[in-house]
């Protein structure tokens, strides 16, 4: 019997000793030790998600980001950002991956965990989104992600229940004294379809959702391109093909086919209440301006010349406003007068600055003078 008993305590013993041994440290040439603790088991997973899956009432202008359990090695952290198709090893999908939105490159935050997706237009409302990862991402200690992830029941980004309004027109309504050569804006409520705001951009016919005209519609100002989104699709912006005409006043109508982004599961689509405004243009006024010869004979031969800077700010900057060349051009000097055309009136500055071909960026400015322009 005591043989018996003697094998079953020499092999809970074995077993003890074998498992000192496979965590014991392991020394090998030098002061170098292996610590089988030391060793990360801890997998590379995705912890969060924000808007978080299931999400409702979510913000058509949010972002999104990804939360992961180590810091990412960003450069595996790819994103569609020019096409429809759905590439890269994150993607943001409104129809089951059948195409994906367009993001921004990524941005790390919270200790280089967090990667925050921008989309480069804003959310659809009433829409239902999904976010998926491939296994190629990897954290900064080359770790793979420890599996794909998806959304299984994506977030969903608020209705819309108000109807777009139209929050700032300009030139304003009523505008006066408005440059030959401004642009027209419109800004909305929300962000607007882009297909459902145009323009006339081959002709004087008066077709488009934006009409500018200076005789009651019967023709129509030509624009130089579609109408230009910004602000999130918020503002819209058209561009006169050529200047408005100096002392013309000119009707603005923005038309009631414009419609929001929300896509309704029944019923019409939410449109603004179309609107018309007026506003003239400044007439010209042409002034002269004059001012002492340069003694200096480079500024009064071929490559020499003058430089007209002026502005409706006091004390401005030169590099930052309207300048006209008044080059050399024949004879003992190059020109010391010049007329110009301004059309706004009130208080303008002038500085002038003379140039050669051997100093092209200029001598000293003069000092600022003012004028009163009516």
């Amino acid at each position: 019997m005591s043989g018996g008993v003697l094998k079953q305590v020499q092999k809970p013993l074995f077993i003890l000793l074998f498992l000192w041994f496979s965590t014991a440290c392991i020394k090998g040439d030098g002061d170098n030790v292996l610590s089988a603790s030391s060793v990360n088991f801890i997998p590379f997973t995705v912890l969060s998600t924000s808007p978080a899956d299931g999400a409702v009432s979510i913000a058509s202008e949010a972002t999104i980001s990804l939360s992961f359990s180590e810091p990412i090695d960003f450069s595996t952290l790819t994103v569609n950002s020019n096409t429809a198709q759905c590439m890269g090893s994150v993607q943001v999908s409104n129809n089951n991956f059948a195409s994906c939105i367009h993001i921004l490159p990524t941005i790390n935050a919270f200790g280089n965990n967090t990667a925050i997706l921008t989309p480069t237009s804003v959310l659809v409302a009433g829409q239902t989104y999904k976010l998926r990862t491939s296994a190629l991402i990897k954290s900064i200690a080359g770790k793979a992600i420890k599996s794909a992830y998806s959304h299984v029941f994506g977030f969903g980004v608020s209705g819309d229940n108000d109807m777009p309004t139209i929050q700032s027109v300009s030139p304003t309504d009523d505008a006066n004294e408005v440059v030959p050569s401004s642009s027209i804006n419109v800004t909305f409520s929300e962000p607007m379809d882009a297909g459902s705001i145009d323009t006339n951009t081959e002709n004087t016919e008066c077709s488009g959702a934006l009409q500018v005209t200076s005789d009651s519609f019967s023709t129509c100002v030509k624009m130089a391109s579609s109408p230009i989104p910004s602000s999130g699709a918020r503002t819209f912006t058209i561009i006169p093909a050529s200047d408005l005409a100096p002392g013309a006043t000119y009707k603005f109508k923005i038309a009631g086919t414009i419609r929001d982004q929300y896509v309704p599961t029944s019923g019409p689509f939410k449109t603004i209440t179309e609107r018309t405004n007026s506003f003239t243009v400044a007439k010209a006024r042409t002034i002269k301006l004059t001012w002492a010869k340069s003694p200096a004979t480079a500024v009064n031969k071929a490559g020499g010349g003058y430089r007209v800077y002026y502005s409706m700010t006091q004390n401005f900057n030169i590099d930052t406003v309207t300048s006209i060349n008044v080059p050399y051009i024949s004879g003992a000097s190059a020109p010391t007068e010049k007329v110009i055309t301004i059309y706004k009136k009130g208080i303008w500055y002038f500085k002038i600055k003379a140039y050669s071909l051997t100093n092209l960026i200029g001598s000293d400015t003069s000092a600022e003078v003012s004028m009163n322009v009516e």
